[in-house]
This record gives structure tokens, C-alpha cells and sequence, in this order.
């Protein structure tokens, strides 16, 4: 069984370095869209919930909650791995100043979110600053 979640869970982590890659062809804007990241995070529990499926399938359609508790955590554990090891070597080899297109595209959309509340300007600059000077 834990070889099963373990195979799952790699396929877990390429889907997520495929959607990644995707992610960043199209751009730093996409990235940073809300409604990608909750797309994203649906695709995610989309497919532990169909992993899941198939190992209770594979054991012949009933497993106990301990076993599939323990495969659920496995998936995650190592599709978690495989896409933390992935970011690292994004955001460090591939493209070192990701981090800072990221924290720009963000910083725009607070100000434009903040711009569409009617927010007043010092309350805006504060943030910019509160923003700028935070640790990547």
C-alpha cells in the first residue's frame, strides 16, 4: 500500500511541476492571480481525492480509515517534496529573480485592490512601504 501512495504521490508532484511550468511560461501575472492559485489549489485536492479512489479500488473497493488516513498523508508527503525541491531550484537556478517579479506583481495588485476600495493614499504608501521593507 505505501509503495502505491508513494507512486501517486510522484505523480502528484509531476502534475504540480507541470501546472508550475505552465504557471511561469505564461507569466509572473498568472502566478499572482487569486483565481489560479484557487484553481490550483482545487486541482490539488481533486487529485488526492482521485488518488484516493484508486487505492481503495486496488483494494478491492473498502479500505479502513487508518490505511487510507496514512496514504492520503504519503501522497502528500511526497508530492509536497517533489514540488518544494522543484520551487527551490525555480526560484534559485532557473530564474534567481523570480522572487522579485513575484513581489512586484503582488505589490501592483495590493495597490490597484486598495486603489478600488477608495483607500486614501497615505494608508497606500504605508502599505508600500510596510511591504518593501518585509523580508523575501
Amino acid at each position: 500500500m505505501y509503495k502505491i501512495a508513494a507512486k501517486y504521490g510522484l505523480i502528484n508532484g509531476a502534475i504540480t511541476i507541470l501546472a508550475t511550468l505552465v504557471m511561469y511560461f505564461i507569466g509572473v501575472e498568472c502566478m499572482t492571480n487569486m483565481w489560479v492559485g484557487f484553481g490550483f489549489m482545487i486541482l490539488l485536492i481533486a487529485l488526492v481525492v482521485f488518488f484516493a479512489l484508486r487505492i481503495r479500488a486496488y483494494f478491492g473497493g473498502y479500505i479502513d480509515f487508518k490505511n487510507i488516513f496514512t496514504s492520503i498523508v504519503i501522497i502528500c508527503a511526497v508530492g509536497g517534496a517533489v514540488n518544494t525541491t522543484f520551487q527551490i531550484v525555480l526560484y534559485n537556478v532557473v530564474d534567481p529573480e523570480l522572487s522579485e517579479k513575484v513581489n512586484d506583481a503582488i505589490l501592483q495588485k495590493t495597490i490597484s485592490w486598495m486603489e478600488s476600495f477608495g483607500t486614501p493614499q497615505e494608508q497606500i504608501d504605508e502599505k508600500i512601504d510596510e511591504m518593501q521593507s518585509a523580508p523575501n
